[in-house]
């Protein structure tokens, strides 16, 4: 088995924990339809236990993913623009971080617009693969919103792919899709 720490991984959904992490699912918490997950911190905690989206006060959230990334072997974590963290983490950080942008797709007005003002200010993520199979496949962590890197990366040598897979999976796909340059 591949030593997923030797990589390098770029992981394509990452952010950063909160003291006030309920917050961040009132959105889901008012699309769920049974009452009981309207009195769960997290509304699929009958599935995820343990969310890890929690900071201690006096904690920095950027420090806190670093030093997940680190002990994990993530080398690139692609963030959400739009909160503080985002910004001092791609102002601290570039060479850690890169840009993601989500947008609306049932607003094409203000989707075009945010694209816009994002693409001024950040780079732009052009090229993506246009081959198949291993060439196309391409490792998105959920930290913190409902997995820990430790259990993710516990249960992903579970995940039965061939050997040569990994590196692509976790890392080369990326590294091309999203022009973070040359993979070490």
């Amino acid at each position: 088995m591949t030593d997923l720490a030797s990589i390098g991984i770029v992981d394509l959904m990452i952010g950063f924990p909160s003291a006030e992490a309920s917050r961040h699912y009132e959105g889901i918490r008012a699309l769920t339809k049974d009452t009981a997950s309207q009195d769960m911190e997290f509304p699929a905690e009958y599935m995820f236990r343990g969310v890890p989206n929690q900071v201690e006060d006096g904690r920095d959230p950027v420090e806190t993913t670093l030093e997940a990334m680190d002990k994990n072997g993530i080398a690139i974590g692609m963030v959400s623009l739009g909160n503080e963290s985002t910004t001092r983490a791609l102002e601290l950080h570039p060479d850690r971080f890169a840009p993601s942008l989500e947008i609306d797709p049932n607003d094409i007005g203000g989707a075009v617009k945010r694209v816009r003002e994002s693409h001024q200010r950040h780079r732009a993520i052009i090229d993506y693969a246009k081959s198949r199979g291993t060439e196309k496949i391409m490792y998105a962590g959920y930290y913190p919103m409902e997995l820990s890197l430790d259990r993710i990366f516990a249960e992903l040598p579970d995940v039965p792919l061939r050997d040569h897979v990994w590196e692509p999976f976790l890392r080369d796909n990326a590294h091309r899709v999203f022009a973070l340059g040359a993979a070490p």
